[in-house]
């Protein structure tokens, strides 16, 4: 699969958005719906559009034998079950590895969008493009991208001893 080729075409988006095999997961103000392990899921076309904060539907890939997944934020979370909502700082430890992951970059997704409203060129309001991958400035042509920061965690051990440090 030509994941590249799949955020650049609205038409191949728009129809896994409609798939019987799609699903989203559900964010609400920079948390995640989970039942304790996994996360939520809904079918993207049962989340009503007026529900979407920007950018709407976030494409985050294909998982299994090549379904959909989406991220989806919620305005407000009176679609959600009472006390589904999970800070992943604090309690993403309980999800399974998967899920940690999948909900990790659909967070840092949003929060991205969310931050990043406006060209760093000229000012004007940008728009989410190519599955919620990039923003475009309707003004001037800008791409924005979102950072990727490389992080490697390391232990140094030594006869049974740990090296500590800071900064």
């Amino acid at each position: 699969v030509d994941f590249a080729e799949l955020h650049r075409s609205e038409v191949k988006l728009a129809e896994m958005e409609r798939s019987e095999r799609a699903s989203a997961i559900l964010l609400h103000k920079g948390q995640v719906a989970s039942d304790g392990p996994h996360l939520l899921r809904a079918a993207p076309q049962q989340i009503p559009t007026s529900q979407l904060a920007d950018p709407g539907l976030i494409f985050l890939g294909v998982e299994g034998d090549g379904d959909p997944v989406f991220a989806a934020a919620l305005i407000d979370d009176s679609l959600l079950p009472p006390d589904a909502l999970m800070d992943l700082r604090l309690q993403g430890h309980r999800l399974v590895p998967d899920a940690l992951a999948l909900a990790g970059r659909a967070r840092s997704l949003f929060d991205w969008h969310r931050t990043h409203p406006f060209c760093a060129q000229c000012g004007h309001a940008t728009q989410a493009s190519e599955g919620g991958a990039k923003r475009v400035c309707p003004s001037c042509g800008t791409e924005h991208f979102p950072r990727v920061n490389p992080v490697v965690i390391f232990r140094v051990g030594h006869d049974g001893s740990v090296l500590l440090g800071r900064g």
